[in-house]
């Protein structure tokens, strides 16, 4: 490889990363405790003497519909290497879209490749749709992440192999190409749909038959599958939510609503989840629609073989809008404009972007004229996109950055036994009996939220004699709201307290009680005064004094250092005045 072609490659290389470091800038917080859906596939892989990674049958999980073992591998692992930490997730949805980047760029027609500014500026834009911040909980809830763009990379890979087989005629490339979309379908069942597209393609590209009958014999793991589709729609009561009808009940009217809205709510960032004001996405679908239409048939009547991957890929976010109104049009309006959905949607609005440039760039003659103006073309498409979307979605991001925070203050509380249920519920997982009956498994396994425990106040460090505190007047801990068995406690911001992150308060049998972090947790008090906040347990058989010990950042190299003691005389109790004890500042209601 000559020099020139490496720094083509680099150069790329950095394109195609630079929106995903963007977004994870624009991202902000981000919290290692996973929520919602994760849980009940965590449920279905931990037993009680752990995971079971031997039997190929334990990663069959179910969520609602979906039987994803892909996914259900990818949790089992996560769980070894991070405990099961949301982060770790993130990571693998990261990279599942990068590749997902690289091999979109490789299906792109030559015409673009052969040019170099015009191949950086199409690199560019494919990643500016796959890193858009339009579907943002896709980013943050790394479960969600890893069924959406892991299910992406296996369709682009299915797509890519598929369309080299029709160009050299490889056996190779269609057995991998057949195999991708098998992953795709067992990582989600978003990817369902690419079976029939690839049927389609085979026509365009006209196969043969014996070809056409092999593609036919592969759809049928994913008839059986299907069989849960059928499930869930009515053959197995409990599958079937009592508030989302039967899909032969919907009127067409509505379906065709719901689906335009489905199609054109990429655009459109909604202040109210459920809302019935819609006419902006169905108006900006047809138009995208009607566009997609004559540029389909174009390429189709004129064999332009180079765009039909593109015409597939597009093809699958118009199946999955059908699927999605057939399976969750019950749910109202609201659910068409769910921003995860809107991660398959820019596809669509991605392959109608390719389409029209293909199109249009035969159309002037003069080869240096036609670069640079199609180069300027698509990277002000491509960035005005990006920067119209990040104008809609920025508050939303916002938002759900501060979430974060609150997560990390549940997972803590769920840790030391304290549950604050309502911020518990509002950020983490409704179902808490569910996480009630995971409590011992997750330690068991060393998940999150307890993989650092002894990380962060680590016992087996603390000094052999107790010495005397070295912080007594700077500690004031002051009492909060009451939860489940224990109290919020913060701390004022203190510069003899600035070298610490972390405060750990135990009993004297070395039992750890409490803990505070230095991030500002809690919404309700929230003050720039304070430093430290978190829990501490009360409901306890700890007698005596507590012992407050501050830990120097993350590393914990360095001895945990005894700050002060404290003691429970009043046992927590709540009143209208907090009295004076060691360690305790007033606190006036």
């Amino acid at each position: 490889m000559d020099s020139g072609r490496l720094f083509k490659h680099i150069l790329l290389t950095v394109l195609f990363l630079a929106p995903a470091v963007f977004l994870l800038q624009l991202l902000g917080d981000l919290s290692a405790m996973p929520s919602v859906d994760y849980w009940t596939a965590a449920d279905q892989l931990l037993h009680d003497d752990g995971l079971h990674l031997s039997s190929f049958f334990s990663y069959f999980i179910r969520l609602n519909e979906h039987v994803i073992p892909v996914t259900g591998l990818i949790y089992a692992f996560n769980i070894v290497l991070t405990g099961g930490s949301n982060l770790g997730l993130i990571v693998v949805a990261f990279i599942a879209s990068f590749f997902s980047v690289v091999f979109l760029y490789r299906l792109l027609p030559e015409k673009f490749r052969d040019h170099y500014f015009l191949s950086l500026a199409c690199g560019l834009c494919i990643s500016l749709f796959i890193f858009s911040c339009a579907p943002y909980p896709v980013w943050y809830e790394g479960f969600s992440g890893v069924h959406w763009q892991v299910a992406t990379f296996f369709i682009v890979l299915s797509l890519f192999w598929f369309h080299d087989f029709a160009e050299h005629n490889k056996l190779l490339a269609l057995i991998f190409s057949l195999l991708s979309a098998t992953l795709a379908c067992l990582t989600y069942s978003s990817a369902y749909v690419l079976w029939p597209v690839l049927f389609c393609l085979a026509i365009l590209y006209r196969f043969s038959l014996k070809n056409i009958f092999l593609i036919l014999l592969s759809m049928t793991p994913v008839i059986l599958f299907g069989v849960y589709f059928a499930y869930y729609f009515g053959f197995e009561v409990e599958a079937h939510p009592v508030h989302n009808p039967h899909p032969l009940t919907t009127e067409p009217k509505v379906v065709l609503e719901y689906f335009l809205t489905y199609m054109g709510a990429y655009f459109f960032n909604f202040k109210y989840y459920f809302t019935k004001y819609t006419t902006g996405p169905v108006i900006v679908a047809i138009i995208g629609l009607s566009l997609f239409v004559i540029l389909s048939l174009l390429s189709i009547i004129r064999n332009h073989r180079s765009q039909f991957p593109w015409i597939g890929l597009a093809g699958i976010a118009l199946g999955n809008g059908i699927l999605t109104v057939l399976i969750r049009g019950g749910f109202g309006t609201g659910m068409m404009i769910a921003p995860r959905f809107k991660c398959i949607t820019a596809l669509f609005w991605l392959s109608l972007f390719v389409l029209f440039f293909s199109t249009c760039l035969p159309l002037l003659k003069n080869k240096s004229f036609r670069t640079a103006v199609f180069t300027f073309l698509l990277l002000v498409t491509g960035v005005g996109h990006t920067y119209f979307i990040f104008k809609t979605y920025r508050a939303e991001i916002r938002k759900r950055s501060l979430e974060m925070r609150v997560r990390d203050t549940a997972a803590l509380s769920f840790q030391l036994g304290t549950l604050d249920q309502k911020i518990f519920e509002t950020s983490v997982t409704r179902n808490v009996p569910q996480m009630n009956g995971l409590r011992s498994r997750l330690i068991g396994a060393g998940h999150v939220p307890f993989r650092d425990q002894d990380r962060i106040c680590p016992e087996k460090q603390f000094p052999t004699e107790k010495g005397e505190p070295s912080k007594s007047d700077a500690l004031r801990l002051q009492k909060g709201k009451k939860v489940i068995d224990g109290l919020r406690i913060t701390s004022p911001e203190s510069e003899a307290l600035a070298p610490f992150t972390t405060l750990c308060i135990y009993a004297e049998n070395r039992s750890l009680l409490g803990r505070l972090g230095t991030r500002n947790l809690f919404r309700a008090v929230r003050s720039k005064k304070e430093r430290f906040s978190g829990y501490l347990r009360t409901q306890s058989d700890a007698s005596g004094p507590l012992s407050v010990y501050g830990i120097s950042g993350e590393s914990c190299n360095d001895p945990p250092e005894l700050l002060a003691h404290i003691s429970l005389a009043d046992g927590g109790s709540s009143g209208s005045k907090w009295s004076t004890l060691l360690g305790w500042a007033k606190k006036e209601r």
